[in-house]
């Protein structure tokens, strides 16, 4: 799966295995809470008339991300030639340091 962030495996089989998400499941309510405004995210964004990139990250992903916490990342930054940079960089915590 070239360009994907996780496997077929990993997200069918492997997340099962997951300390996160067998924390998850012993918390049936927050789990719940999560599920019900990830899918109203996915609604909205469902209903976008004109879809694009910016968007997509803006009003979908970024949401996505703070709502499972993950708030260390850095989107992309420009880039003078063609070349295939990452959409967003996600690190394990804040004390990652990166020169641009």
């Amino acid at each position: 799966m070239p360009g994907q962030l996780f496997t077929t495996y990993f997200l069918e089989e492997g997340i099962l295995r997951t300390d996160a998400w067998q924390e998850a499941l012993s918390q049936p309510a927050e789990l719940e809470s999560f599920r019900a405004q990830a899918l109203a995210l996915l609604d909205n964004a469902a209903g976008f008339h004109s879809i694009n990139e910016a968007s997509t990250e803006q009003e979908l992903i970024r949401p996505l991300l703070d709502l499972l916490g993950w708030g260390d990342y850095l989107p992309q930054q420009g880039s003078d030639s063609n070349k295939d940079i990452p959409d967003h960089l996600l690190f394990g915590d804040a004390n990652v340091q990166v020169a641009i």
